[in-house]
């Protein structure tokens, strides 16, 4: 059971700058439990002077200095952000997109045309780029949903979220992809769903909370 949540098993953060997120996390979630704090820290350490430095186009709302623009990403004219929010390096937010505080992305993400992201973790290459919503979730390494997908992150009954079992504590909590997961456009997680490494979801899919592996090419195989 253990293994299902530990963060290994759903990516590699060998080279993830923001691995320490994840630093004596029993379960993948933990992760999300971190983030307030360690977007405090990192963008302290940051002067007000050095925190936008990639392009923020005209028409473009930023509110609050907490916000992170680095190296050679892109923020899209009518973007609204507000922090805590890293946008990693040649990073890209598309027009009409959402970014609530806190939201850190890797390198060369995508968070695209009218997505919401709040409360999310995205690791380096992972894509959410068309009328997607996306909150309390985790992407990683490659990770990307086709257009219209939408990760739901609290329960009708407004209780805590259970996965296999396992109360994780939190009344808002959403999906966590694993490396190179790819959802098709319009497919919708409950709650809750854990999904490993390298899977394949067809569009349309309903995927129910729990933790699943890669069965058969576009099947998922419930683990817990």
């Amino acid at each position: 059971m253990k293994k299902n949540f530990a963060p290994e098993t759903y990516f590699d953060l060998s080279k993830y700058i923001h691995k320490a997120l994840f630093d004596k996390s029993e379960t993948v979630w933990d992760a999300l439990n971190n983030l307030d704090e360690y977007l405090m820290k990192l963008i302290e350490s940051i002067s007000a002077g050095g925190r936008i430095k990639g392009e923020v186009r005209v028409g473009a709302k930023l509110y609050g200095d907490n916000i992170i623009i680095s190296d050679g990403a892109i923020v899209e004219s009518t973007a609204y952000i507000r922090g805590p929010v890293f946008i990693g390096p040649r990073s890209i937010v598309g027009p009409g997109a959402f970014i609530r505080g806190p939201v850190i992305t890797g390198e060369k993400c995508i968070i695209g045309n009218s997505t919401e992201a709040k409360n999310t973790i995205m690791l380096d290459g992972s894509q959410a780029s068309h009328f997607n919503y996306i909150g309390d979730s985790i992407f990683g390494n490659n990770a990307t949903v086709g257009a219209g997908t939408q990760l739901a992150n609290t329960k009708i009954t407004m209780t805590t979220v259970r996965v296999g079992g396992v109360d994780t504590g939190r009344k808002s909590f959403g999906a966590v992809l694993g490396d190179g997961t790819k959802l098709g456009c319009s497919a919708v997680c409950d709650p809750g769903t854990l999904i490993q490494k390298g899977c394949l979801i067809l569009p349309l899919t309903y995927v129910r909370g729990g933790v699943y592996e890669q069965g058969e090419k576009f099947m998922l195989k419930k683990v817990v």
